[in-house]
């Protein structure tokens, strides 16, 4: 069972609408986030059904969803609260995408990612289902990636990816 890109749609927003009061516009442009700094939320999904789900903000935004998920003034929030925002974020989307699969599956702990200029991959996967929305004019990327067998019907994507030439950093906290 393939997992649409509308329903992809629909779980970011019910996630974003339920968890931050905002709602999440989806955008026809390809999905890139801006130059700088950004945060890399991931969770696996194992089981009858092998893959994860990405989600990813500029570092900003992260920041901002942050204090709103805390209660907070954007100043206010620290890096630990940031990553965990962003981090229950990509556990309930890929929570929510996890029921919509092959079952039994099960779903692995956040991971969250921050940096520039870092490719996310997880290894033996394709993103076959790539999501882009604007949120308070910002972009949001949502992907599921799904192992990758050779089947054809399965529309791969290159992984998710930001290229800035002049940044190489990232810190990944589990």
């Amino acid at each position: 069972m393939t997992v649409t890109e509308n329903e992809i749609i629909e779980v970011a927003n019910v996630v974003w609408e339920s968890m931050l009061g905002l709602e999440l516009e989806p955008t026809l442009a390809d999905p890139v986030l801006p130059e700088g700094s950004f945060m890399t939320g991931c969770v696996l999904i194992n089981g009858a059904f092998e893959g994860g789900v990405t989600l990813q903000v500029p570092s900003g935004t992260a920041r901002d969803i942050a204090a709103l998920m805390f209660g907070m003034e954007p100043d206010e929030v620290s890096d630990e609260e940031t990553t965990d925002a962003i981090g229950e974020l990509a556990n309930m989307v890929g929570g929510n995408l996890k029921a919509l699969v092959v079952q039994p599956s099960k779903l692995s702990l956040p991971s969250v990612t921050e940096g520039s200029n870092y490719r996310v991959s997880i290894p033996g996967t394709v993103a076959t289902t790539r999501c882009a929305f604007q949120c308070e004019g910002m972009p949001v990327l949502v992907a599921l990636h799904t192992r990758s067998d050779g089947d054809a019907t399965v529309k791969p994507h290159d992984s998710t990816t930001h290229d800035n030439p002049n940044e190489t950093s990232a810190r990944s906290v589990a």
